[in-house]
């Protein structure tokens, strides 16, 4: 459609163009073109095939004026909106009509055919999430053996209702859909198909889509106006309805409405008799009994459309399907007619047992027999009933009686007991692996068994095909006494009795936790049996207290509480003792007995000691103890040496068995054990021995100590040690917070902070007892601290984790565990260690704060520094303690030779093409005792670049299995692979030289000579390339997100795809938009900026106003952010978030486009690179984004400077591959150029060839799932990685520059207004003149943003809209005639007089040209101002002095002035100097100037070091509070400038040498904002600054620019600034250091 329009705006041009010639041109030529617009179709009707579209989007409508023939493939991708077919018939040529149909498709008829080569397509929608309706299908679909729908492939959610198909399917497919995807359920409803063989409505998966009044006609039945009829019931208004055709053939759609039919809501309140409120939960029946209620009054409504009908059917069907069934938690009546069980051979009766009843008529066993007997039940599902009517099955080491429990399941009134067999991978119980949806009831279980529960294998909720068919799984009114390993009831992961309904259930705390858990004495009780009468239901059989105490079916038995049978363990021949562990002698057990409580125990539940009295062992043999028998299993454990452990309450026999030497055994002696719990009456709480229950007790600093537990039980009035696992040792809120990672199970603690914590200790099984106490560290200051590595570390094995996860792609060393000695160890703050290193890009080794290791990479010599902020929190003072260690990491096994094979030294390889791979023949020194060499790589050059690269192909490789000599002794380790391949970049010959990375002993290096042959490959076509991974990176990242949608934190995504010009639904954005927003009200004035700038970024590409996200002013915040300059990072993308936003700076901000970029080029090192944090490392990826920042302001002499150093630094920083070693570094670097305009293909600008370069190198990092790693050698993609490649190929294949200037391309101008009162100078005869410096700031100097190559008129326009203010204006709009301020007053030609008027002037200059006429450029300083006189303003002062008062005037004030300012303060003092004494006594604001020229060399970091004069300087730019007249620019704009406290002199500097570099150290100024560093090389002589540092907290500085041997001395000053203003400290000592090897 795109084309007819500009046919159209063509010929209106050249309609108007002929009028103006004729010069008749009517006033407005835009009404010619609208009105020729009119005469035409809408722009959304389609006529002809080639009208046909590719997309509809969401909110638009596509209408069928005439029936069309689609081409081949011909069809629409996505249609999101609506086509409406207006009765018409589109034919379709080998595809469905829409791929995905996410909208509506309405009166459409589809004839034609479509092939079909995968399962589940359709003729109308492959894919069906949205509406088909009133339309119909008669294309053949030619299935191909794939499961095909008539009218859509998968249905999602979708709906079609009021359609057909009429067309032979092969049997099996489906009539209407192919698939009902379970993801969300489908509506089909009056919808009919011609019959088939084995054709249904949906063909798979029919349970997932919701079918009403759909069947399948023959061809026949299909044309009649029975057929008819049924189409039209309940049809929806379109405007359309369906009609027998004329010529006899299937139906066709006229126009017209169809009558009303109450028919779908009456068959649909008739459904809904048929349920009964008492089956269903409360909350699904109410939701049908509101559905109903809601038909029934639609019934006596009187004006009632179709769609309201059948709305209210759907509702009320819905509401019918959605019903979900009561659980089953009582035992159920049994009808007459029940099948009897009376022997394990009857279980085959319950095989298909759904609906019936079965009854336990006496006791049975079920053995190893019992899967011939019972026709293999335990293969199958039981569905039935069965009551055991108190009966009980026992089991002897038999498996499950069913499979599982289906859903509806009950077993009820039963009991079973006996040993089962299980596995633990499959756990079962007696009634299988599953209940969902089953119920248990009124039952017992004594069953044991390790891999075994209770009752079940797992239960919970049987989600069946509709709502109707769920059940919640339930265990109800049961008990376990048994000894099963995997739960007392079920297994599950949570716990050992997860179900999705437990109630009244209750069992042995041997078995498990929870709070059904009881104490043995607790559960052998009659009250226990009252609970569970009271809970049986009327058809429960009756609990009574069997003889053991436990609740079984029948009447009470004798019980007497507290008795127990010891077992017999018959004759020793030896006394057994036992020493407890808070004993100090063994005590001998009187008639090998003992009784032990699982609370008193020791660490690791030890109880203590076995020992045989006055036993030797023999010479030769050895004792053993073993469980003779224990239950359950895991309440006790034995050790060889006879240490005991309880673990809970139960019994056991335990033997002591001599192990003789000829493998015989003798039992020598046993002892009976009971474990049980007394009932604890008190607790006391001690830490160190002291009592310190419910009081409280001071800890020093971070020392870690335990909380032991002494317990009173009943009968007893002693306090005895406890196990410390009986408790819970919770600590409260706020005192948690201050504690080291901990767990409540844990009675040991330490702080982190000081101040107090609560701790409430609790006994686990009597909760009711429990004690406080509060504890209070008190604070424990640092004397010292060193990093916890130092000297020589030899390294050989590689850390296999670190492969493929290093940013330069290398395998580091294993780490070297550690973090630092701190001394006191109990300091306060000893686990608040900063490690830092000289080796500030980790290429030696760097320091991990996660792993708290130390992470080698390679042979070489690093200092580490750890450092610790002390505080004090009484006095607030911080003490900074901080401790050097060298550490010189080398090689286990050096390199001693490298050589080439003969064939590798002269290879030839195509262009485009790879080598063979080929490995170097390396040794070492210590080859000859097994090790690998450590470090086997070369490191490759080359006698020209772009010509061929060897790469290195392998990473690492484990030396273990049989492929390896396991006596070596590095057998085992994960060691390093040195293999190459030779890649072809373009034609030509080159030499590449292998250097050994080892280069301890100087081995030579070996050489290849590469020639490179043109080959036949084809010349890569790069846009092509680069929109083959723009798709594929779009493809995953959609693909990744089409479920879940996007959220905070997923911004970068959003935003790149909405770049890329992917279609975000407004749901999705919506969805995100709130998600941002809900963490915007979170943020507050330290919220990282990064975070601020990256939603800023999003939403402003989504649209949205960041100026009020919710309240919230994203702009505000970024420009007044404090922590913008923690780092270029924050600089960067403040003023990307700025600029793409076209926002304005706000009034009195703190930062301004100008001191972003002037801070920002403060991170430039001398190379031209920018680091992170600093000026002394250089990142590739920070250059990259700096430069993509500064690329809309390259007119700014110092900022093309600065750009031209950091391309030429990316330049070097570049690979042989033209890539930068991962994808995200490389990406941001061709994103660089893009903005930039730089060609990365260009030969001659030297980032890249044609064939070979950054496109050609990110393509390298795609994978399978068409993302893209982090590096190439890795297999799995990486989101960030993905998003970045997508980011630079957009920009690149789009070939702009203004990738992040989402609002076009603007430049920043500054605009002042200047005005006058109102008066007559006529007569009054007072001049106000801008020279004069007595006019009045109307609007104080400020920036505004307007589009690039902007007329200074429009940024004047700017200015008045800004502040309010309006004006008129003459001689066609090019000349400001008045000016009218928002309080009334008004300026116009001749309001002061007969030579009044406004004047305009840029840069300081009064251009020839008109307002209009004048293109401004970046930077520019306009200003308006009225005169008096515009003649000559003020003839006493002659054109030379006006010029000077003019430039110092349009000088921005001190706090804004910018090194940007530059040029204009030297062309004001070359104006000034060039005057005559006289006339510069006439420059009124001459002090101005002066004050302009002190900040300005503040600001550029003056190069002379003269202490005297640089602090006069900072005395009379800090100290000297210039009047606020309000008579001029200047005396608006600078109010005065604030005295700044002058930095105290820096102390403690300190100068060492090493490895041909100087190390600095001083003591830190907390109050300074940084310090310069000067150096000379005679303590007397010239001192130079050779760094600035822009942060108080860094007190080193290593400087490598300086020459072995020689003698440098070096000091040190602090600086503070406030506002723009800077007050220099004084110089510290002076330090020498001479420079060593």
């Amino acid at each position: 459609m795109k084309h007819k329009a500009v046919t159209q705006r063509i010929f209106a041009w050249m309609l108007a163009l002929a009028l103006l010639f004729t010069g008749i041109l009517p006033a407005n030529t835009a009404s010619l073109t609208v009105n020729a617009a009119s005469t035409t179709k809408s722009s959304n009707e389609i006529t002809t095939a080639e009208e046909f579209p590719t997309k509809i989007p969401a909110g638009e409508t596509y209408t069928l004026t005439a029936d069309i023939k689609l081409a081949d493939g011909q069809q629409i991708t996505d249609l999101a909106g609506t086509l409406d077919g207006q009765g018409h018939v589109i034919t379709l040529s080998g595809k469905a009509l829409a791929e995905n149909v996410s909208g509506t498709i309405q009166n459409l008829g589809v004839a034609g055919s479509v092939d079909v080569t995968s399962g589940y397509r359709g003729s109308i929608a492959d894919n069906l999430t949205g509406t088909i309706q009133n339309s119909y299908s008669q294309a053949k679909i030619n299935d191909n053996w794939n499961t095909v729908g008539g009218l859509a492939g998968t249905i999602k959610g979708g709906t079609v209702r009021n359609c057909y198909y009429a067309a032979e399917l092969e049997m099996m497919n489906g009539g209407i859909a192919a698939y009902a995807a379970s993801d969300a359920r489908s509506q089909i409803s009056n919808s009919y198909f011609q019959s088939g063989t084995m054709i249904e409505t949906v063909a798979m998966a029919a349970s997932n889509a919701d079918v009403s009044d759909c069947a399948s006609k023959s061809a026949d039945e299909l044309k009649t106006t029975d057929t008819v009829a049924l189409l039209n019931t309940g049809i929806v208004d379109t405007g359309y309805i369906f009609a027998v055709s004329e010529d006899g053939g299937f139906p066709v759609l006229v126009k017209g409405a169809a009558e009303i039919s109450w028919t779908p809501l009456e068959n649909a309140l008739k459904q809904a008799e048929g349920y009964e409120e008492e089956n269903y939960t409360e909350e699904s029946w109410k939701t049908l009994s509101d559905a109903v209620a809601a038909g029934n009054a639609l019934k006596a409504g009187e004006e009632v459309t179709q769609e309201q009908i059948t709305a209210a059917a759907k509702a009320i069907t819905d509401a019918i399907a959605a019903l979900k069934n009561r659980p089953t938690t009582k035992p159920v009546a049994l009808p007459e007619n029940v099948i009897s069980i009376s022997s394990q051979a009857d279980f085959s009766k319950m095989d298909n047992a759904k609906g019936k009843y079965f009854v336990l008529t006496q006791d049975i066993t079920v053995n190893s027999d019992y899967e011939d007997k019972s026709f293999y039940m335990n293969y199958s599902p039981f569905a039935g009933v069965l009551d055991g009517q108190g009966h009980t099955i026992t089991f002897e080491n038999a498996g499950s009686l069913f499979a599982n429990l289906s859903a509806g399941a009950v077993i009820q009134n039963l009991t079973v007991k006996g040993t089962m067999t299980g596995s633990s991978s499959n756990v079962t119980g007696p009634f299988g692996t599953t209940a969902y949806g089953a119920s248990i009831l009124n039952c017992k279980s004594e069953i044991s068994g390790a891999n075994v529960a209770g009752f079940i294998g797992k239960t919970g909720a049987y989600m069946g095909a509709s709502a109707s068919d769920d059940r919640d799984g339930v265990i109800a009114n049961c008990i376990a006494v048994g000894d099963t390993g995997k739960g007392a009831l079920c297994n599950s992961s949570s716990n050992n009795s997860g179900a999705a309904i437990v109630e009244n259930c209750y069992w042995l705390d041997t078995l498990g936790s929870g709070s059904g858990a009881m104490s043995e004495e607790d559960i052998k009780t009659l009250d226990l049996v009252e609970k569970l009468n009271a809970n049986k239901g009327e058809n429960g059989t009756s609990w009574g207290q069997g003889s053991d105490g436990y609740p079984y079916f029948g009447e009470n038995q004798d019980y007497t509480p507290g008795q127990y049978e010891w077992p017999e363990t018959g004759e020793n021949k030896y006394d057994i003792a036992f020493q407890a562990n808070n004993e100090t002698e063994p005590t001998v057990l009187e008639n090998a007995r003992l009784e032990v409580s699982p609370d008193a125990v020791g660490m690791a539940n030890i109880a203590g000691t076995f020992s045989l009295v006055d036993y030797t062992l023999p010479e030769g043999e050895s004792l053993s103890w073993s469980f003779q028998q224990r239950k359950p299993e895991r309440a006790f454990e034995i050790y060889e040496d006879g240490t005991f452990c309880v673990n809970g309450t139960g019994t056991a026999v335990l033997q002591a068995v001599k192990n003789n030497s000829d493998g015989s055994q003798e039992i020598l002696a046993s002892v009976a054990i009971r474990s049980s719990r007394i009932q604890m009456t008190d607790m006391k709480l001690y830490v160190d021995g002291e009592d310190v229950t419910d009081g409280k007790v001071t800890v020093q600093g971070s020392e870690y100590k335990h909380i032991t537990v002494k317990a009173q039980y009943q009968g007893s009035e002693e306090y005895q040690d406890v196990s410390y696992a009986s408790f819970i040792y919770a600590a409260d809120e706020a005192g948690a917070k201050l504690l080291h990672n901990r767990t409540d199970s844990s009675s040991g603690f330490s702080f982190k902070e000081t101040g107090s914590a609560v701790f409430t200790v609790t006994a686990k099984n009597q909760p009711e007892i429990h004690k406080t106490v509060t504890v209070t560290s008190a604070y424990v200051p640092v004397t010292s601290v060193v990093p916890a590595i130092s000297g020589t570390k030899e390294i050989h094995s590689r850390n296999a984790n670190s492969d493929g996860q290093e940013t330069d792609g290398r395998v580091a060393f294993n780490p070297i565990l550690g973090s630092a000695v701190v001394t006191p160890a109990n300091a306060t703050n000893a686990d608040k260690v900063t490690i830092t290193s000289d080796d500030l890009d980790g290429t030696i080794a760097y320091y991990t704060n996660g792993e708290k290791a130390y992470i080698p990479k390679q042979a070489g010599t690093v200092t580490f520094t750890a450092t610790i902020e002390d505080t004090n929190p009484q006095t607030g003072e911080t003490k900074t303690v901080s401790g050097d260690s060298t550490v010189t990491f080398v090689y286990k096994n050096n390199v001693k030779t490298v050589e080439l094979a003969e064939e590798n030294k002269n290879m030839t390889v195509e262009a485009g093409k790879s080598s063979a791979v080929f490995a170097p023949i390396v040794t070492g020194e210590l080859d000859d005792q097994g090790y690998d060499v450590t470090e086997p790589a070369l490191k490759w050059t080359y006698s020209q670049r772009g010509i061929a690269q060897v790469v290195r192909t392998g990473s690492g490789y484990w030396k273990k299995n049989g492929d390896y000599n396991v006596n070596d002794p590095d057998y085992g380790s994960y060691l390093p692979v040195a293999e190459y391949q030779i890649t072809g970049l373009s034609e030509g010959t080159v030499t590449a030289t292998g250097t050994p990375i080892d280069g301890k002993n100087n081995v030579k290096p070996v050489t290849i000579t590469i020639t490179v042959t043109k080959g036949s490959t084809a010349d890569i076509d790069v846009k092509a390339k680069a929109e083959e991974g723009i798709n594929s990176a779009v493809t995953y990242i959609t693909e990744k997100h089409s479920t879940d949608g996007y959220a905070y934190g997923d911004e970068w995504l959003i935003y790149a795809l909405l770049r890329n010009g992917v279609e975000i639904s407004s749901d999705v954005q919506d969805a995100y938009y709130q998600s941002a927003a809900a963490e915007v009200k979170k943020w507050n004035a330290d919220q990282k900026p990064t975070d601020i700038e990256r939603v800023a970024l999003t939403l402003t590409a989504m649209g949205k106003d960041i100026t009020d996200v919710d309240g919230t002013d994203l702009v505000s915040m970024i420009c007044n952010s404090e922590k913008l300059s923690d780092g270029s990072n924050e600089l960067i993308y403040a003023l990307m978030a700025l600029d793409a936003a076209n926002a304005a700076i706000p009034a009195n901000a703190k930062w301004s486009r100008n001191t972003i970029i002037e801070a920002m080029l403060g991170f430039q090192n001398e190379n031209g690179g920018f680091g992170l944090t600093g000026k002394d490392s250089t990142s590739v990826d920070m250059t990259a984004m700096a430069l993509q920042a500064l690329a809309p302001y390259q007119e700014r002499t110092e900022v093309k400077e600065a750009i031209d150093r950091a391309v030429s630094c990316l330049k070097e920083e570049m690979r042989d591959d033209f890539g930068y070693g991962t994808s995200e570094s490389t990406a941001q670097v061709l994103l660089a150029l893009s903005c930039l305009g730089i060609d990365p293909t260009s030969a001659e600008v030297g980032f890249g060839t044609p064939n070979f370069n950054m496109i050609t190198n990110l393509m390298k990092y795609r994978q399978n799932d068409g993302g893209f790693s982090h590096l190439s050698n890795l297999t799995k993609s990486q989101e960030m990685s993905t998003v970045q490649v997508l980011q630079a190929l957009d920009a690149y294949k789009k070939g702009t520059n203004t990738y992040w200037l989402i609002n076009g391309e603007n430049q920043s101008v500054a605009v002042t207004i200047l005005g006058d009162e109102v008066h007559d100078s006529d007569k009054d005869g007072k001049i106000h003149a801008f020279v004069k410096n007595n006019l009045q700031v109307w609007a104080a100097q400020s920036e505004y943003r307007v589009p690039k190559n902007a007329t200074a008129m429009e940024a004047l326009d700017a200015a008045l809209a800004a502040n309010k203010m309006t004006s008129e204006k003459k001689y066609g709009d090019t000349y400001i005639a008045s000016v009218t301020r928002a309080d009334g007053v008004k300026l116009g030609e001749f309001t002061n007089g007969s030579k009044s008027g406004w004047k305009y002037s840029v840069n300081g200059t009064e251009p020839d040209v008109g307002a209009c006429d004048y293109t401004l450029k970046d930077g520019d300083v306009v200003m308006l101002h009225y005169t008096d006189n515009y003649a000559k303003e003020n003839t006493e002062i002659d054109e030379q002095v006006e010029n000077v008062i003019r430039l110092i005037a349009a000088l921005p004030s001190l706090d804004k002035l910018t090194r940007n300012d530059q040029e204009a303060v030297k062309a004001a003092r070359a104006a000034y100097d060039a005057l005559t004494d006289t006339q510069k006594a006439n420059v009124e604001n001459a002090d101005l100037l002066v004050k302009a020229e002190a900040q300005l060399k503040a600001l550029q970091d003056a190069k002379k070091d003269d202490d005297k004069k640089d602090n006069n300087k900072g005395d009379n730019s800090n100290n000297n509070n210039s009047n606020n007249t309000n008579n001029g620019t200047n005396g608006n704009q600078n109010p005065g400038t604030q005295t700044i406290v002058r930095p105290a002199k820096v102390t403690k500097l300190t100068v060492s040498s090493k490895k041909k570099k100087a190390f600095l150290k001083w003591k830190k100024n907390s109050k300074a904002t940084g310090y310069e560093i000067y150096r000379a090389t005679k303590k007397n002589g010239k001192y130079k600054k050779i760094r600035t540092i822009k942060k108080a907290s860094a007190v080193t500085f290593t400087d490598s620019k300086v020459k072995k041997g020689k003698t440098y001395y070096y000091k040190v000053r602090a600086y503070k600034t406030v506002k723009g203003n800077k007050a220099n400290g004084k110089f510290s000592a002076v330090r020498k250091v001479k420079i060593k090897k």
